[in-house]
């Protein structure tokens, strides 16, 4: 059962152990699956610590607390199979902190849709500095219980194509997605118009990596080069002239049920102007939700492009 007593201290300790690295596994599965560069997930090992502790018998608490933070102290090792056991001498064998990597379901590049990707190989920096250091070839001023580089390739279980790489630092108990090779694709929305719809792509790649204002340059560039084509406007007519000449061209019926171009072209330029990164934060969101569905509407009522 869940609830059941640990009768020996040491059973409390590797359950924590293997609790640990099960949210460990998930949180990076979480995080190469759902989030985007420079964004991060924790995990709390003293909320999984606490939980374990109301099962040990007041005898063991002290033994136990001590052999739990001995744990919480130790390096992750890195691993795509089943965690690893030390066995120190004189001792039974006791589970390692660890972060198992499991397959995850990334967009593939060559099947053009969400595959499942197996690691195929993984590495440690601050494992091997270990290793340096330890016969003089390198000095190390950082934690390395505590601050670790995971370099990471995938490979798609469905195409066996060029493997995917990914960087994930540890501090702590945080976890950031610092790098990947190549750049994540994001699958547009149908109705965002293709032939610039790279500018729309690069819009969100820029918001997911917190950097606002080259977020919404980018948005408003999608807009203006959108309405530039549409107007066949091709000289140096101002951003405000362009937006004003592509609202001429929607028709009388669909015009004011849209949201409007040329308004959120000057918002987008607000921020812009100003530099003002907190603002053009604030700004995106709303934007890009109206931005699309002016080009919903431009589905819906099939209004030609040109």
């Amino acid at each position: 059962m869940a609830d059941e007593v640990f009768h020996y201290p040491q059973g409390a300790v590797d359950a924590f152990t293997r609790q640990l690295n099960d949210d460990i596994a998930g949180a990076i599965k979480f995080l190469l699956e759902e989030k985007h560069l420079y964004q991060k997930v924790t995990v709390d090992p003293d909320a999984i610590a606490a939980k374990m502790m109301l099962r040990v018998h007041e005898k063991d608490r002290q033994w136990t607390s001590e052999h739990i933070h001995g744990v919480m102290n130790q390096r992750l090792t890195l691993t795509s199979g089943v965690p690893l056991l030390a066995a120190p001498r004189g001792q039974e064998p006791q589970l390692l902190p660890a972060l198992v990597l499991r397959n995850v379901r990334l967009f593939c590049q060559t099947c053009k849709e969400r595959q499942t990707f197996k690691p195929v190989w993984y590495q440690d920096a601050a494992n091997d500095l270990l290793r340096r250091a330890a016969h003089g070839e390198a000095e190390i001023n950082f934690d390395p219980a505590r601050v670790q580089l995971f370099f990471i390739a995938y490979q798609c279980e469905h195409c066996h194509g060029t493997p995917e790489g990914f960087l994930i630092r540890r501090e702590g108990w945080r976890f950031s997605l610092d790098g990947r090779s190549p750049m994540e694709h994001i699958q547009l929305p149908a109705h965002i118009p293709k032939k610039e719809g790279n500018l729309f792509r690069d819009a969100l790649i820029a918001q997911f990596a917190g950097k606002q204002l080259a977020a919404v340059f980018y948005l408003r560039t999608f807009i203006e080069q959108f309405a530039r084509r549409q107007t066949e406007m091709k000289g140096r007519e101002t951003g405000d002239e362009i937006m004003e000449a592509y609202s001429g061209t929607l028709p009388n019926a669909q015009r004011d049920q849209m949201p409007s171009l040329r308004e959120w072209y000057g918002k987008l330029s607000a921020p812009i102007h100003t530099a003002d990164e907190v603002a053009a934060e604030n700004l995106f969101d709303q934007a890009r939700q109206e931005i699309e569905r002016h080009f919903e509407i431009r589905r819906v009522f099939k209004i030609p492009e040109k």
